[in-house]
């Protein structure tokens, strides 16, 4: 899944802000400094690297993991390595977000989530908080900032499961899911709305085919659940001013594509055909 966030973060700029469609084009490519070991991973990331990537004012914090654990890494513009560190060796699902003061990385360890926080761009980091899942399989995090509350989803024993952190305390658990095989969360923000969706028939290790699905918390409460897509192994949302986008992997004998829906963020119905 991390590999299709990655890739669907830059095609965000593309494809739903106005203007430029037509008239954007991409700088050359920069080979950056550093090397990347490919790990055996989850689903959609055999022989390839889980990564994450947050940009701020002081440049583009990368997320991997890889074969010698979870790595961050701050480039600047030109690709070069500002600030490297090694936050966990044995990690998985690795995320990263945060704003132009502090930085989050959350992460699966050790039957545990992890969260670690960086107030100095990235140059030091400190244990912000953990929450032990005891021996289920964790399947998939995804983390969202909105002033100083983290906003964290992640799959867990067939379930999604939402939390919130603020300053290293936990509250407003909630199983957010109704499936029973849910998982590969990604959470999105807009105004006074938190955006959860998932897959089911969600797997650690394998793509599987199954529905993409999505549930909004609106002032306080937990909304009905939607179904926009059928058709999907992985997901992932964003918002902008207007829509809350959905991009999902379709993987069928002859059919491997991205597609992408959308709807008004604060719309509970009509849905955008899918491109």
């Amino acid at each position: 899944m991390r590999l299709i966030r990655a890739i669907t973060s830059l095609l965000i700029g593309i494809m739903i802000i106005p203007g430029v469609v037509f008239s954007a084009s991409w700088n050359s490519a920069v080979t950056t400094t550093g090397t990347i070991n490919p790990a055996s991973g989850t689903c959609l990331q055999e022989d390839y690297a889980e990564m994450d990537v947050f940009a701020n004012v002081d440049g583009l914090h990368l997320l991997v993991k890889d074969d010698d654990g979870i790595k961050y890494r701050r480039y600047n513009t030109s690709g070069s390595v500002q600030t490297t560190s090694t936050i966990s060796s044995s990690g998985e699902f690795p995320n990263v977000t945060g704003d132009n003061d502090n930085l989050y990385i959350a992460y699966y360890d050790d039957d545990s989530l992890f969260v670690k926080k960086s107030t100095n761009n990235g140059s030091t980091w400190s244990s912000n908080a953990y929450y032990a899942l005891l021996s289920a399989d964790c399947i998939g995090i995804d983390i969202a900032l909105d002033d100083n509350d983290l906003h964290v989803v992640y799959g867990f024993d067939g379930e999604v499961r939402y939390r919130k952190l603020n300053n290293g305390s936990w509250s407003n658990y909630y199983t957010v899911s109704s499936d029973g095989s849910a998982g590969n969360p990604s959470i999105a923000l807009s105004s006074n709305r938190i955006h959860v969706s998932w897959h089911t028939n969600a797997s650690q290790y394998y793509c599987n085919n199954g529905d993409e699905k999505t549930r909004d918390k609106y002032s306080g409460t937990w909304q009905t659940i939607q179904n926009p897509a059928d058709d999907g192994v992985v997901e992932f949302i964003v918002t902008d001013d207007n829509d809350l986008h959905m991009f999902y992997y379709v993987d069928a004998p002859l059919i491997h594509r991205l597609k992408h829906l959308s709807r008004g963020v604060s719309c509970q119905g009509a849905v955008k055909m899918p491109h």
